[in-house]
C-alpha cells in the first residue's frame, strides 16, 4: 500500500516576505504622498485665509472712510465719525483692531508697515482732520500699500458744519 503525501498549497517564506515588502514600500509611498497632500492643502487654506483678511479690512476702512463725516488720528487710533458715531481703527504688532461704535467687531491679522498720515491745512490753518491715509499692507511678503484719501466740502473745513 502506497502512502500519498498531499502536499498543501502554500506560499513559501520567501515569497511572503517579499509579499511584505511591496507592501511596506507602497505604504511608504502613500504615506509621503498623503502628508505632502495635506502640508499643501494647509498651506493653502492659511493663504486663502490671509488674503480674506486682507480683503475684508480693505472694504471694511474704505467703507467706512467713504461713510466718514471726518476722519482723525486720535492717540493713535485712526478714529472715524460718521452720523451714528464713530469707528476706531487700532494699530497692533500684526494685528489691527476695528471698533464700530464702541464694540470690537473685528480684528485682522494683519503684516502692516507704519501707517502715513496727511492732515488737512490750508494756509494758517492747521487741523487734525485727516486727508489722506496710506497702510502699507505686507501681502505674501510684498509691500501693498492701501490708500484712502478723504474730501471734505468747504463747509465743513470753515466750520460751518460741525466735524467733530
Amino acid at each position: 500500500m502506497r502512502h500519498h503525501r498531499h502536499q498543501l498549497a502554500a506560499f513559501t517564506l520567501l515569497e511572503v516576505t517579499i509579499a511584505m515588502l511591496l507592501v511596506a514600500i507602497l505604504s511608504a509611498f502613500a504615506y509621503y504622498a498623503f502628508s505632502t497632500f495635506n502640508r499643501l492643502l494647509s498651506d493653502q487654506q492659511i493663504k486663502k485665509r490671509d488674503q480674506y483678511s486682507v480683503d475684508l479690512f480693505r472694504h471694511r476702512i474704505k467703507v467706512d472712510s467713504y461713510r466718514a463725516d471726518s476722519i482723525f488720528l486720535d492717540q493713535a487710533v485712526l478714529r472715524l465719525k460718521d452720523s451714528v458715531g464713530y469707528i476706531d481703527y487700532t494699530f497692533l504688532d500684526s494685528l489691527i483692531l476695528r471698533e464700530q461704535y464702541a464694540l470690537r467687531t473685528d480684528s485682522f491679522l494683519i503684516s502692516y508697515d507704519i501707517p502715513q498720515y496727511d492732515f488737512v491745512s490750508s494756509g494758517n490753518f492747521e487741523s487734525n482732520l485727516i486727508q489722506s491715509y496710506t497702510i502699507p499692507l505686507q501681502i505674501d511678503d510684498k509691500t501693498v500699500p492701501l490708500h484712502i484719501y478723504k474730501q471734505y466740502s468747504s463747509l465743513q473745513l470753515t466750520g460751518v458744519i460741525p466735524i467733530e
